[in-house]
């Protein structure tokens, strides 16, 4: 059976990086495969570009977006789920 394909939402702002490299390492065990992981920055882009990159080992399913701009939670989450590819079928 195949599997529909999803994105996952993922607010960040200055994360922690062992807690943000457990919360990424869990994302990419999962069973279902057929996902995108965009990771929402509120605030330094550079900094979470960076761990996302090393954690992921660039694993091309997690794709991060911002302009460096303070939202907050929720205008940060909101952009996010903006950001979302149009074919996914789940959020």
């Amino acid at each position: 059976m195949r599997q529909e394909f999803g994105s996952i939402v993922l607010a960040a702002y200055e994360p922690d990086p062992e807690l943000f490299r457990r919360q990424l390492t869990s994302i990419r065990a999962q069973t279902v495969t057929a996902w995108e992981c965009v990771v929402s920055v509120d605030g330094d882009l550079d900094t979470v570009r960076s761990l996302v990159a090393e954690i992921t080992d660039d694993d091309a399913r997690f794709r991060v977006v911002g302009d460096g701009s303070r939202r907050g939670f929720y205008l940060n989450f909101e952009h996010g789920i903006r950001s979302v590819d149009p074919s996914a079928r789940w959020v």
